[in-house]
């Protein structure tokens, strides 16, 4: 599981650590602003923050922190470059520089497929993808770009959420048929940008947190430059990975081969992900 365990740390972490300088830290003073009157007026609130989304590329850097098996300590990794283009609604693509390969670590989505791909043997050597079409749920799509999309705002706003008005943050709640949470949506009342998303397994029980910051506003869109995601591996340990953008500017002519899904050759191992459950195929 070895692998897996890394693979899944890559794809699925983001944090940024603050060091204490030895005195007592004072009290984190929290801004309190209206929020929305509604789960309709938040909604809405959201979708025109999406609808103002264009075309970008953007550059940055990350850091992942992971455990490997049978050791006690996690490993902690800087990601010297990252790339990231998007093209609204839904494509996307995420470069990241592993083990001196530009490409290491490679995730993306268009309209009909999506894929995370870690070449390096560092990071497991795995390729995983899958069609939209075949998922009959959003259940073991936590590896999928689905995180990296929602960070920039792309969530289901015609979903049936519930709503919890605050006096710092406006909560949106989406729960299961069985009346299981699967997704927490934190938002800052005082700019009404997301703060974190919170993704829930098909038990109820948190899997990723992920965590956004640093927004930045870029022409009439509003792009997160800090991206956190923090998971949670076997033994309850967190597996994580920052990404921090430097630079990101509006592109109107990505190539559609971009968003183009890489080919599987050269990879030690390939899964398929199809309703929700990964399926190891043959090599060919």
């Amino acid at each position: 599981m070895k692998k897996f365990n890394v693979l899944f740390a890559f794809c699925a972490a983001f944090l940024i650590f603050t060091v204490g300088c030895g005195r007592e830290k004072p009290a984190e003073i929290v801004r309190q602003c209206p929020g929305k009157a509604s789960v309709h007026h938040a909604l809405d609130s959201l979708a025109g923050s999406a609808d103002k989304l264009q075309s970008f590329l953007a550059y940055g850097e990350g850091r992942v922190t992971f455990y490997e098996e049978g050791k006690d300590e996690p490993r902690n990794e800087k990601i010297p470059t990252v790339k990231l283009w998007f093209a609204p609604p839904g494509n996307m693509r995420f470069w990241g520089d592993v083990a001196f390969n530009a490409r290491g670590l490679d995730v993306g989505s268009n309209e009909r497929e999506f894929w995370l791909a870690a070449k390096p043997k560092e990071i497991g050597n795995v390729y995983i993808w899958g069609e939209w079409a075949q998922q009959n749920s959003e259940l073991g799509l936590l590896f999928s770009p689905k995180i990296l999309l929602a960070a920039l705002g792309v969530i289901d706003t015609d979903a049936l959420w519930a709503f919890t008005p605050g006096k710092s943050s406006d909560i949106l709640l989406l729960y299961d048929e069985n009346g299981r949470v699967q997704r927490k949506v934190i938002i800052d009342n005082c700019d009404y940008h997301i703060s974190g998303i919170d993704f829930y397994d098909n038990r109820g029980i948190l899997a990723i947190k992920l965590e956004l910051g640093d927004y930045r506003q870029i022409g009439e869109m509003v792009v997160p430059g800090e991206i956190k995601i923090i998971s949670f591996n076997e033994d309850g340990n967190e597996e994580t990975f920052e990404i921090k953008l430097k630079s990101v500017k509006p592109e109107d002519k990505i190539k559609a081969a971009v968003f183009e899904r890489p080919d599987t050759k050269g990879f030690g191992e390939i899964h398929q992900i199809i309703g929700g459950r990964v399926i190891k195929l043959e090599q060919q």
